[in-house]
Parts: structure tokens; sequence; C-alpha cells
């Protein structure tokens, strides 16, 4: 073999080892149409969103296999009420029928989050869900379920499913601030959890207002979740679909048009307003960091069905956990994605 080929293959195995440990994170194909000034349906959206997944998901690949005792992990999961990601909520749904719940358990379980946080969760039948999730190791309890509203009878919220344990009672605080017109009331959960290694993790899950396009109901939630949250004093943890976003994740071009001016643009057609990011600015200047930016990684693209990155965990400023990777699972099975973070409570 000549040197050449020798130095090739020294440069492929080298690629294939940094790439096998990282993500590598593409921006949803959604703004090649925007960039053609076309205003996309949901449903349009959503078949792009799709369509990505099936491109991203092998990128699942290099997220670990967290086996390893110290290696705790965590994520946050909207799971849509148990229906597809090509359905908008307006179509009818067998929920008689498991095969969709059984497949988003199965994702769940392949996921092996030790903490998961789930929005938009559909107590369609408790005792089924609450088999199904014992079997794949989650403790279960209705004590970690707070409601949102309810969908054809059943109630839906956001709930913790935990493999540990816990001894302390959750705290379900219903938001002040609430959107007059809709049929949602929000919430959030606050639990604590005891690490592996003693040390206590204090866990928020939530689920933001959707509806006010100006943000201030959002706003306001947030801030009401950050005067409970900036009060504590040991590693802290918030996390949701907060269905609001950040400027600073798209500023990238799409065939030379600034993406983030896509957006806006966008936004303001269907709203009449600009796209606001006041509410996930709270907690950058109360000292919180996403879990990405904590961990001195490139953040994610997209992790919902319109293209736009609204899933995040939110850590406070005495996170004192080392960050092992943070990753995104691909899969369109609900119309968000998982956010996944793996923390390290001691020596490998």
């Amino acid at each position: 073999m000549k040197i050449i080929d020798y130095i090739s293959l020294f440069l492929i195995t080298v690629n294939t080892i940094i790439t096998c440990t990282n993500q590598t994170f593409t921006p949803s194909s959604a703004w090649s149409s925007f960039a053609q000034e076309n205003t996309l349906s949901r449903t349009e959206l959503t078949r792009h969103f799709m369509e990505d997944c099936k491109r991203d998901v092998i990128q699942n690949d290099h997220i670990p296999n967290p086996t390893h005792q110290n290696t705790f992990r965590i994520a946050t999961y909207n799971i849509h009420l148990w229906r597809p990601a090509a359905d908008a909520l307006n179509t009818p749904f067998d929920y008689t029928r498991h095969d969709h719940f059984n497949a988003i358990v199965e994702t769940i379980k392949n996921i092996d989050a030790d903490i998961l946080v789930t929005e938009e969760m559909l107590i369609f039948d408790w005792s089924a869900i609450k088999k199904a999730f014992e079997n794949i190791g989650y403790n279960c309890s209705l004590n970690s379920f707070a409601q949102t509203g309810d969908y054809h009878g059943f109630p839906f919220g956001t709930m913790i499913f935990s493999k540990i344990k816990t001894t302390k009672p959750c705290l379900n605080k219903i938001y002040a601030v609430q959107h007059m017109s809709s049929p949602e009331q929000q919430s959030f959960i606050r639990t604590v959890i005891e690490l592996p290694n003693r040390q206590e993790l204090v866990l928020y899950g939530t689920h933001l207002d959707v509806h006010d396009n100006t943000e201030q109901v959002r706003r306001g939630q947030v801030q009401e979740l950050i005067d409970y949250a900036h009060k504590e004093t040991s590693a802290c943890i918030v996390a949701a679909d907060f269905n609001a976003i950040r400027a600073q994740d798209y500023q990238y071009t799409i065939d030379t048009v600034p993406v983030w001016r896509l957006l806006n643009d966008d936004h303001k057609r269907r709203t009449g307003f600009d796209a606001p990011t006041q509410a996930l600015t709270l907690f950058q200047e109360h000292n919180f960091s996403d879990c990405f930016a904590k961990a001195d990684l490139q953040s994610p693209y997209y992790s919902v069905w319109n293209g736009t990155l609204v899933d995040f965990l939110w850590l406070n400023k005495h996170w004192n956990l080392p960050i092992d990777g943070c990753y995104v699972y691909y899969n369109s099975l609900s119309d968000h994605l998982p956010i996944i973070m793996d923390i390290q409570l001691g020596e490998k």
C-alpha cells in the first residue's frame, strides 16, 4: 500500500472516531422552500420534518448506550398525544388500538433515560400506560402528572417518569398567567431526585403556551417558573417544550438567504407580529444555560415539525455535574424530537 493510502486510511479512521462521539446536525430542509418565498402549510412543513427525520435517523447511531453505572440520562419528549407526526389532531384516532402507543414506548425504551419528562401526555388508559412503562423500568405515579387540558374526554399534560424512586412529594403549580381564549391550562411540576451518588437534583417539567403570538403569556409563564427555579441552591434542570425560539439558533443562510429573516417574515405573514424571542431570553438573563451550550456542543437546528428548535433542557447557575453528551433522537412518531443529556456521576 502506498504512503498516501495509509494517510487517507488514517484520516478516515480519525474522522470516524470523531463523528462517533458527536452528532452532526443539519438544518431543516423546509427553509429551502421558504427561501423561494413560499408560505408552507402545516402539512407541507410536517412532510419536510418527516423526510428530515428519515435523513437524520443515522445520527441516532452516535448516541451511546448508557449502560455504565456512572452515566445518568435525562430527556424531554413531547409525544403529541400518542398521535403520528402527520396528524394535526383534527382527524379521528382509535385509542383502543395501541399500535402507535407501543411504537412510541419502544422509542422511549431505546432512548433509555433515567428521568424522562413527557409533554402532551394523554392518559387514555392509565392501566395500559402504567404497565407499559413499568415493563421498561419506570416507576409510574399520577402524582407526577400536571394536567393541561383534555382531549376527547381524556386528560393530557406534563408527566415525569423516573427509574429512581422519589420519596419527596412533587409540586404541581398552575401558572397565574394563562391565554384567556385557550382551552388549555399550563402548569409545571417540580420534583427532587436523589442521584445514585447521593447528590440531589431538582427537576422542573413544563409545557408553555402556544396560542399567544405576542409571547406575553409565555414570557409571563417563564418568569413565574424562574421565580421558583432561581431559588434553588443545588443543581437544577428545567425540561420542556417551551414553544419558544431564540434568534441565535437561526444565524445561518439557505441559498444565501438568512434563515432568521425567512422565519421572521413567515411569522409576520401568519400572525402580523415579528417572531418573539423574549421568553427564552429570560433564562439567559437569570444565568441558566441550555445543556448544549453548557457542554460546549453545537445546538441542534430543529426539534419540531415546523423546522424550529423549541425543546430544551435548561441548567441553573449551580449546575456542577459533568456532561458526557447531549443528543437528539430522530424519529417522526411524534411531531417533536426527544432532547437527551448524559451526565457523569463519578469516575469512568
